[in-house]
């Protein structure tokens, strides 16, 4: 009896794994997230660019500190200044924030590559502003 191989694996066994695993033998698209963090005078954030490289169905979450510098509470309103692609999600934890005077505050954002979004590089600004 002659045993069919491909690439030196059984064709048996790799006909089992595509069975099981519903032939998923192709790599994840990725989608690659660049982002910055735009602010106003007075205010500081930290990191001011962040990173992520996202698979389907992942999310990736960064931390961001905003600072003021006045000795006075200000009101801080937090937006996404760049529509997302379709299949990507952006949400920030916090519409908006009052940041303590010389004090600090955190937002997080989150972003999340849906099961069906295009792969790609893309950029994302998000503003701190009064």
């Amino acid at each position: 009896m002659v045993k069919r191989r491909i690439f030196g694996i059984p064709v048996a066994v790799i006909i089992l794994f595509m069975l099981v695993t519903g032939g998923a033998l192709a790599a994840y698209l990725v989608m690659t997230i660049t982002g910055t963090v735009t602010t106003e005078e007075g205010i500081s954030v930290a990191p001011t660019t962040f990173s992520a490289t996202l698979k389907p169905n992942e999310t990736a979450s960064e931390i961001i500190t905003v600072t003021n510098s006045s000795t006075e509470d200000i009101d801080v309103i937090l937006e996404i200044s760049v529509d997302p692609p379709v299949g990507l999600t952006v949400d920030l934890s916090d519409a908006s924030m009052v940041i303590p005077g010389s004090g600090s505050d955190t937002f997080t954002i989150d972003t999340t590559m849906d099961n069906d979004a295009a792969p790609g590089v893309f950029t994302i600004t998000v503003g701190v502003s009064r």
